[in-house]
């Protein structure tokens, strides 16, 4: 969310919310959503990067709602959503994100967007407003950044929850420090391999042979003929003495042998 400050956006729900009674917390695995380079994207294409954006967030709805989730607010080029579990907040942004990667893989270089995705599980406090907080919120929020563009970034007890139920390769990133938050926290980095199909190998451009490869079959075949008009010739016992005629034979096989091994070791 490169349009809002990250600390503002996240104490906004409890501003809101001043005076609303809580209802009790419950345990929620929340999930925040920011476009990777928003605001560049916004200087160069300000129409076409809003259009963009919003095309997202509904497929990103439609997939919430595919996972048994709930979109709790948007702020920008950011989403946070809601779902009852980890194991259905892990498959909601491998699909999306595997959707993603394989639509911008087919498109020009820099066309699609990117999106990286942040995961927690934690209490979350819900009002009368429909407005949350807590620190599934807050955490959620933390680790969004830290995903790799395209990427899902997501914490230990995620990691420990969707383990083995949800089909990922993960990286460890080890314990690191977020602002506002006591403890250092061990999150993981995952990286769904969405590819569009693999382009057809280019077609080789057809090179000319060497002139000597070019030219070694025609000369064989004039050798040979030459021969065989000497051969057939009427007046050849008239002309060339007795045995000529073999040894020419026997020439001409030994230079079509010659010529057969010269074209084989010619350069391709």
């Amino acid at each position: 969310m490169n349009d809002v400050n990250s600390d503002d956006a996240l104490s906004e729900p409890m501003a809101l919310v001043t005076g609303e009674p809580l209802e009790r917390p419950r345990l929620a695995a929340v999930v925040f959503t920011d476009v990777v380079g928003y605001s560049s994207r916004m200087q160069r294409d300000e129409p076409g990067t809003i259009a963009a954006v919003q095309a997202d967030f509904n497929r990103m709805r439609e997939t919430c709602l595919e996972h048994h989730g709930e979109v709790l607010n948007t702020m920008g080029d950011g989403m946070m959503l809601c779902f009852g579990g980890a194991v259905d907040a892990m498959r909601f942004a491998m699909k999306i994100q595997t959707e993603f990667g394989e639509r911008n893989a087919a498109l020009p270089p820099g066309r699609g967007l990117m999106h990286r995705i942040g995961i927690h599980i934690g209490d979350v406090y819900r009002v009368a407003g429909g407005h949350v907080a807590g620190d599934g919120v807050n955490i959620a929020a933390r680790l969004e950044p830290r995903a790799a563009q395209g990427g899902i970034c997501i914490s230990q007890i995620v990691y420990d929850t969707v383990k083995g139920k949800v089909p990922m390769k993960a990286e460890s990133m080890g314990a690191q420090i977020f602002k506002n938050i006591a403890e250092p926290l061990t999150v993981w980095r995952v990286n769904p391999e969405g590819k569009a199909k693999p382009a057809p190998p280019p077609v080789p451009i057809a090179q000319e042979p060497p002139a000597l490869k070019r030219w070694l079959p025609r000369i064989v075949w004039i050798v040979v003929l030459l021969i065989a008009l000497d051969v057939l010739w009427p007046y050849k016992d008239n002309l060339l003495p007795a045995g000529t005629v073999e040894n020419l034979v026997a020439r001409a096989v030994r230079i079509w042998g010659d010529m057969q091994r010269l074209i084989a070791s010619a350069p391709k």
